[in-house]
């Protein structure tokens, strides 16, 4: 806890007051975070190694994906300790030809399951839910070229929605995640909030 406070406090003031800015206090302490960030990998790499090696050993529920990921993963690792991180390696080629489009599968994946969530959302139950109906069809038909077909009005009507009331409202939920954001940040650094540590708030 103590030095989760030091650290905030050293970025706290490493930011808003200025002898900490000409003693270039949040350029050291970012070259101190990089250094952390490199001890903790090894360690984040052994604790994969440790947990998906015990499922593989104890057969657990789906410990065959573990054991794919252990081999993945060493294959991965030694290739690019090999080859480095070049354009036009082998670990370059895994990425592009592998890694890259497993990503993009995913998100498309994502994309189905988003449809489906807005389909069971976008109900008539209440007010709220057809006034968040209505504007989206709205938005969407101005978006499209059937919008200008319509009606020559429909995509600046659109526009201005998006630009003033949805923004208004985005900048909103943005301005209270921030705000949240920095009540958790005081409650950590006093101490209060411990669930980084394992602990329970008091």
């Amino acid at each position: 806890m103590l030095i989760t406070a030091l650290a905030g406090l050293v970025v706290v003031v490493g930011e808003y007051f200025q002898f900490a800015q000409n003693m270039n206090v949040l350029t050291t302490f970012n070259t101190w975070f990089q250094v952390a960030q490199t001890v903790a990998f090894p360690i984040g790499l052994i604790s994969l190694f440790l947990v998906h090696g015990a499922n593989v050993q104890r057969k657990r529920q789906r410990w065959v994906l573990s054991l794919l990921l252990i081999v993945v993963t060493s294959i991965y690792l030694v290739v690019s300790l090999i080859t480095g991180p070049r354009a036009g390696t082998a670990m370059d080629w895994v990425y592009q030809g592998y890694i890259s489009p497993a990503g993009s599968t995913l998100y498309g994946i994502i994309a189905f399951v988003i449809t489906s969530c807005t389909f069971r959302t976008f109900r008539f139950r209440s007010r709220e839910a057809t006034v968040l109906v209505v504007a989206a069809l709205f938005i969407l038909i101005a978006q499209s070229p059937l919008g200008g077909l319509l009606w020559s009005k429909w995509g600046t009507i659109g526009d201005w929605i998006v630009l003033v009331p949805s923004n208004a409202a985005s900048r909103a939920i943005v301005l209270g995640a921030y705000l949240g954001g920095f009540a958790t940040a005081i409650r950590v650094l006093l101490g209060i909030e411990r669930a980084h540590i394992g602990g329970m708030a008091k």
